[in-house]
């Protein structure tokens, strides 16, 4: 399983190294509850897509995003156990490849993730800036 707890989150975000708002938001973000709020409303933002697709994305976004922050944390840490829970990457192939073994998504399965998953910063701001917005409001 690559899913880490909030505090490898935190390191990672703390290497300085984040590219988007929403590694620098999410990722930065001590309270547990506030991250999972943000999946919560992503989730129903989404809800019409498969939940196993909706569990893949919130598995391998995070490591396509920020990978290389996470690539700082790893050789800073000098620890071969951060690579194995966080697997280098780079890009949204790859990214669909390990969900897919991870998950056993179908083809139908892969293509949905594929089409959630960003092709540019630009295209993750658009779709994770109103929740974000409306998660930080409430707190």
């Amino acid at each position: 399983m690559f899913q880490v707890n909030l505090r490898i989150w935190n390191r990672v975000a703390a290497t300085g190294k984040l590219r988007s708002a929403w590694g620098k938001t999410l990722l930065a973000e001590t309270d547990q509850e506030t991250v999972d709020l943000a999946w919560e409303e992503w989730d129903r933002t989404n809800a019409k897509e498969d939940p196993r697709v909706l569990l893949s994305y919130q598995l391998v976004l995070p490591l396509l995003v920020e990978r290389e922050a996470i690539d700082a944390l790893v050789e800073e840490a000098d620890d071969p156990g951060l690579r194995g829970a966080l697997p280098e990457v780079l890009n949204r192939s790859e990214a669909v490849s390990l969900a897919t073994r991870e998950y056993r998504l179908t083809e139908s399965q892969q293509k949905r993730l594929m089409h959630l998953l960003p092709e540019t910063l630009g295209d993750l701001t658009q779709a994770w800036e109103p929740i974000l917005e409306m998660v930080m409001a409430g707190r």
